[in-house]
């Protein structure tokens, strides 16, 4: 049985003055996401299957994120400005197990829109989010251990780092170490 969250439209949230978290557009988003997944400061922490290779494998990777919540799996937004509507990042829970009330969260951003405290606040809001309506005891967030600047918008929201995952997931063809994250309620 899946969580009453999904019997109502998808929830957009207000992020600030200036942004919001609404429902990934597929067709209109594509090409931003295409932009800022493509940098090397965001693509250095991928894998290379989640960089998108052309526009249609951005609309690929977007239509992914839109089934999350059409397919009552998860939930994940995209951030956008306020004033044109323009996709700046993505944020959500790309895994969302019920049966253990825990969530995984993540965060990505444009570099062109980093140090405005944008990630923070994200993460803030997701956390209130998933504990007030998801019902969540648990969120995590795993992250690349060379990472300082993700390492830094979780702290700041409070969540504690558990322990090293040894060799975790290939990075640019590399086995690379992430530590676990986590906030609990």
């Amino acid at each position: 049985m899946h969580p009453e969250i999904f019997d109502n439209s998808f929830p957009a949230l207000d992020l600030d003055t200036k942004y919001i978290l609404r429902e990934v557009n597929i067709e209109a988003d594509a090409g931003e996401y295409f932009i800022y997944m493509n940098h090397p400061e965001v693509a250095k922490y991928l894998a290379e299957e989640d960089i998108p290779r052309s526009i249609e494998h951005a609309k690929h990777e977007l239509k992914y994120w839109y089934s999350l919540f059409t397919g009552k799996y998860s939930i994940y937004w995209a951030i956008a400005v306020r004033e044109n509507d323009q996709i700046i990042g993505t944020c959500g829970f790309n895994n969302w197990n019920y049966r253990h009330d825990r969530a995984e969260i993540s965060v990505d951003i444009n570099p062109d829109f980093w140090n405005q405290g944008i990630g923070t606040r994200c993460v803030k809001l997701l956390n209130e989010f998933a504990f007030s309506q998801m019902k969540v005891k648990r969120i995590q967030a795993t992250i690349a251990k060379d990472n300082h600047r993700s390492m830094r918008v979780f702290m700041k929201n409070h969540y504690q780092k558990e322990g090293l995952l040894k060799k975790y997931a290939k990075l640019q063809g590399e086995q690379k170490d992430f530590f676990m994250f986590s906030m609990t309620k």
